[in-house]
């Protein structure tokens, strides 16, 4: 999953820097005309850049299990609010 998110983050940087070139062969009769963006893109790119590598570092696949060991724990108190959602339904209606 960490490599499918890398090449991801790889591409969109690939993109972003062959948007951000500008219309360089302007001169050149024939050449595509790429649109012209400004460097905001570039450093949008490195933070987005830096924040996927921040992420990468979490072990995602711990967090259900963490997840489910809350809930497990917090169990009884949720018994409790369901039992105390019915009471409170029957007092009001």
């Amino acid at each position: 999953m960490l490599r499918i998110a890398a090449i991801f983050v790889l591409l969109a940087a690939v993109v972003i820097g062959v948007f951000s070139l500008g219309d360089q062969n302007a001169s050149v009769p024939g050449a595509p005309q790429l649109p012209a963006i400004n460097y905001g893109l570039w450093v949008l790119g490195l933070a987005m850049g830096l924040v996927a590598a921040w992420l990468a570092r979490f072990d995602w696949g711990a967090i259900s299990v963490g997840v489910a060991t809350w809930l497990h724990m917090q169990r009884r108190r949720a018994g409790l609010l369901a039992l105390g959602l019915v009471f409170a339904s029957v007092l009001v209606f």
